[in-house]
């Protein structure tokens, strides 16, 4: 039998203790990007692996865990390099965009009555 302080066991490159770490926690790795989706299911995987054969604890693991981490690391990729875009393009566009002090921008609207 698996003995409780074994279940102690720091996921690589957070600090983080599995056996205590919340989702938030685990929320604010990913987001720092300490540890991807991808490794952290890699890790999940593999203490499973390693410790359900005295716990029993699960009953079945899902055969695409490891691919849907991959696609949930490269949609949060995606969201990153759109949200840098999006802001290159607002500070591009900015000086074009703005009214007179004080006004929103109303663009060819505001020019046309300029």
């Amino acid at each position: 039998m698996v003995e409780a302080g074994s279940l102690r066991e720091n996921i690589p490159g957070t600090g983080l203790d599995a056996g205590t770490a919340t989702v938030g926690d685990l929320q604010s790795a990913i987001t720092s990007g300490q540890l991807t989706s991808a490794d952290l299911t890699a890790f999940y995987l593999a203490r499973i692996e390693r410790l359900n054969p005295d716990l029993r604890a699960v009953i079945t693991v899902s055969e695409s865990a490891a691919a849907d981490a991959r696609a949930s690391d490269e949609a949060r990729a995606a969201r990153a390099a759109n949200a840098a875009g999006d802001a290159q393009s607002a500070n591009w566009a900015g000086p074009l965009a703005s009214g007179p002090p004080g006004r929103a921008a109303a663009g060819a609207h505001w020019a046309a009555r300029r």
